[in-house]
């Protein structure tokens, strides 16, 4: 039994395109000496807050996945923002392509290669490199890293690759 019809698949692919964008991929709490530290992770950003300190006109909670780059110094938090941004890279691609399909279904829904598999793959692909990320960042991070919204990208891509087209 398909889970969507054949007729929506292309629906469901730009929402599930669209919703992974708006959808924070993972989120960090740990407890520090002077403070927990709460990392909220978007595709493109993340936000950051330091309960219990307050660094005045000095604070950001904001930094784009680019400006992380250069942010941390352990090797395997670096790694894993280099692996996020590769994450990133795929997911605009897939977004490119969900606005393609949403603008043009007809020309793109011809195209050789089905459009809800293509974004199937893409989402997959980026929510297996978030996952990654994710497992570095556990790894090298103090405290919990949770990475909701990859596993919903990679409910997403999976689901999209099992429709059952016409």
């Amino acid at each position: 039994m398909a889970w969507v019809n054949s007729e929506y698949a292309n629906e469901l692919a730009v929402l599930a395109t669209w919703l992974s964008a708006l959808m924070p991929w993972s989120f960090s709490v740990a407890s520090l000496d002077f403070g927990t530290v709460v990392v909220i992770r978007f595709l493109f950003f993340h936000i950051q807050y330091v309960l219990g300190v307050s660094f005045g006109d000095q604070e950001q909670i904001l930094f784009t996945v680019l400006e992380l780059q250069t942010f941390y110094e352990n090797a395997q938090t670096i790694l894993a923002q280099q692996i996020w941004l590769v994450g990133a890279v795929v997911f605009v691609l897939a977004l490119a392509f969900s606005i393609a399909l949403y603008l043009a279904e007809d020309r793109v829904a011809n195209a050789r290669a089905d459009p809800v598999r293509v974004l199937g793959g893409l989402l997959s692909l980026t929510g297996l490199l978030l996952t990654a990320a994710t497992v570095l960042l556990y790894q090298s991070f103090v405290g919990v890293a949770i990475p909701l919204g990859a596993l919903f990208l990679l409910v997403f891509g999976v689901t999209l690759l099992r429709v059952e087209r016409a």
